[in-house]
C-alpha cells in the first residue's frame, strides 16, 4: 500500500551544469530517493529516462527538494505541480487536471488562509 504521508518532491540535476537553479526534471515520489532513482536509470520509458540513458546517468543526481507529506495521490500531484511549475525543469509532464492549482490551494487550505498566502506567494501564483 502507497504511503503518501511520506511523499516527497524531487528534482534531477546535471552535474555537468554551472548553473544551480538548473533542473532537469521534477518528480515525487513515497519512495526513498534512491529506489526512484534506480527507477529512472533503468527503464527508458519516457523522453526523460532517454535522455539519461543517452548522456549517461552518471551525470546526474536526484535531490530532495521538499517533504510533501499527503493524505492521497491527488494531494502529492498537486504539489509535484506547484514544483514543476516553480522549478521549470527541462523535461516536465503537464497535467491537464491541475491547469489552476491556485484553485486547488484555494479549495485545500480555505480554512488556513494565512498558510494560503503564503503559499501563493512561495510559488507565484493568484487567488
Amino acid at each position: 500500500m502507497v504511503q503518501y504521508a511520506n511523499g516527497k518532491i524531487y528534482a534531477v540535476v546535471d552535474l555537468r551544469s554551472e548553473d544551480k537553479n538548473y533542473y532537469v526534471y521534477v518528480g515525487s515520489t513515497t519512495q526513498l530517493l534512491t529506489k526512484r532513482w534506480y527507477g529512472h536509470v533503468h527503464v527508458t520509458a519516457t523522453p526523460f529516462e532517454q535522455y539519461l540513458k543517452e548522456e549517461g546517468h552518471e551525470h546526474f543526481r536526484i535531490v530532495l527538494v521538499a517533504k510533501a507529506p499527503s493524505k492521497d495521490k491527488e494531494e502529492l500531484t498537486m504539489w509535484h505541480e506547484l514544483w514543476r511549475r516553480k522549478l521549470k525543469p527541462l523535461f516536465c509532464c503537464v497535467r491537464k487536471r491541475y491547469t489552476n492549482v491556485a484553485a486547488q490551494l484555494l479549495l485545500k487550505f480555505k480554512e488556513d488562509p494565512e498558510t494560503l498566502r503564503e503559499l501563493l506567494a512561495k510559488f507565484d501564483l493568484e487567488a
